[in-house]
């Protein structure tokens, strides 16, 4: 199961990006994965597969863009879904770039906590209690954060994307460890 969640987190990153002209490409990727692999997030990823199919790219901006950029409705930041815009955000961010820089990983222009560079961090595979702790504690309850946002909005895309995205983080079932991700008592992110 962990290559396939690998992969499935390199296209939910790559589909929580802004949008290119290869989202549907990926979209489709993903489509055939979870096919396979969680008919129960292909179930919620529906809509989101439909729009994408319907319409050109540049409508999909449109709504990502009015969605997570700027003011937008759902900030796409584990961080500030954990901590809000407190210190404790700092200190969080601090931590993953901390632990990219030690891994190699580049986070581009993004800031570290955003949902699309955490997913492609995950990707890696790396099977150690960091990656465990962020994935289930820093992650899930962030995506269910996000999701809360929608509450208004059902007909937004972007739902159903983290929806399915919910979906296979649930059902990875990694047992929680205990410790918190923005633990400042050490935990297991040190």
């Amino acid at each position: 199961m962990m290559d396939d969640l690998k992969v499935m987190f390199q296209y939910f990153s790559l589909l929580l990006e802004c949008p290119s002209t290869g989202v549907k490409q990926h979209a489709d990727e993903l489509d055939m994965i979870l096919n396979e692999k969680s008919p129960c997030a292909l179930e919620a990823l529906a809509g989101f597969f439909e729009f994408v199919r319907q319409g050109p790219v540049s409508r999909l901006e449109v709504i990502y863009t009015t969605t997570f950029d700027l003011q937008g409705v759902c900030p796409p930041y584990v961080g500030q879904h954990l901590f809000g815009e407190s210190y404790k955000r700092k200190w969080f961010m601090a931590r993953l770039n901390e632990e990219y820089q030690r891994r190699g990983f580049n986070t581009g222009d993004e800031l570290p906590d955003h949902v699309a560079v955490v997913l492609r961090f995950l990707a890696q595979g790396y099977e150690d209690e960091f990656s465990h702790v962020l994935q289930n504690e820093g992650l899930m309850p962030a995506v269910v954060g996000m999701l809360k946002t929608f509450v208004e909005n059902n007909a937004n895309p972007y739902r159903h994307l983290l929806e399915g995205l919910l979906v296979v983080l649930l059902e990875a079932g990694s047992e929680s460890t205990g410790d918190q991700v923005g633990s400042t008592e050490g935990g297991s992110v040190d």
